[in-house]
């Protein structure tokens, strides 16, 4: 199945989607509402019980994550596969898929984060000894570049796993190993995917930029001011919320398309 065909499919979903845009949006917003007014405090000025309560919105804010993103992606299911995403039952179907999706967060969360932890680890002994030590400051950066290869590539081969939990009623490390298999048969189109998500998002944020731009010029020339933060937060919501759905089903149609037989797929 062609990616763009995938894509098409997603924006199908995603466009009669719009009570699951509404959850997304709604969680987002309450997020940034609490989160916003201290990122303008710098991290190194923050007293301990400000440190602790960024740390306590980012815990809600994965597992938060971590329960909408199993309703997304059945919804996205049942858009691809029935043509109706039933969002009557999304909670039920965040909730039977939580504890997997939370699953996956921890451990290819953790994995990615270390194998791009290693990867500055090394970089930064290059840049230290590369005045004193020329050659092993060239192998801890050819080892830093091989790390960030393969954090890269294992993000690539793991991207579908959250999908196959939910495709397929997977679990989590089954899920991980087909997300492996799937991926490594198709691998550059999966690229391809996630360059021409990439290209609609940046496309779309671009026209929203425009917009928002022209729209802070023509409040501001009727007198209307101090309203920058206010539509930057809600535009920033609307984005979220929009291209989590359209990622989560241009994900779940090429997986359904691919890994199904065509008469499978009702909406194909």
């Amino acid at each position: 199945m062609k990616v763009a065909r995938a894509v098409g499919q997603g924006f199908r979903v995603t466009h009669k989607g719009w009570q699951v845009f509404f959850v997304l949006f709604i969680f987002n917003a309450v997020i940034r509402f609490f989160v916003a007014p201290t990122e303008a405090i710098s991290p190194a000025l923050r007293t301990a019980g400000e440190r602790g309560f960024v740390l306590l919105i980012s815990l809600v804010s994965i597992l938060g994550l971590g329960f909408l993103w199993g309703g997304v992606l059945a919804f996205a299911r049942n858009g691809i596969k029935e043509g109706i995403g039933r969002f009557k039952w999304f909670f039920g179907n965040c909730n039977k898929y939580f504890l997997r999706q939370l699953g996956l967060n921890i451990i290819l969360g953790i994995s990615i984060w270390a194998m791009f932890f290693l990867s500055a680890v090394f970089f930064g002994g290059a840049l230290i000894v590369k005045r004193t030590n020329w050659s092993t400051s060239v192998a801890l950066g050819f080892i830093s570049v091989i790390l960030l290869i393969l954090a890269i590539a294992f993000v690539i081969l793991t991207s579908f796993s959250w999908t196959i939990v939910v495709a397929k009623d997977a679990k989590v490390f089954n899920a991980i190993v087909q997300s492996f298999l799937f991926v490594k048969k198709r691998f550059m189109r999966i690229v391809g995917l996630l360059f021409l998500l990439f290209a609609v998002m940046l496309a779309v944020s671009l026209i929203v930029g425009i917009i928002y731009g022209l729209s802070i010029y023509a409040l501001r020339n009727v007198g209307i001011i101090n309203v920058e933060i206010i539509l930057t937060e809600f535009l920033g919501c609307v984005l979220y919320a929009y291209f989590g759905l359209l990622s989560a089903s241009s994900f779940m149609a090429y997986y359904l398309n691919n890994e199904q037989a065509p008469e499978q797929i009702g909406a194909a």
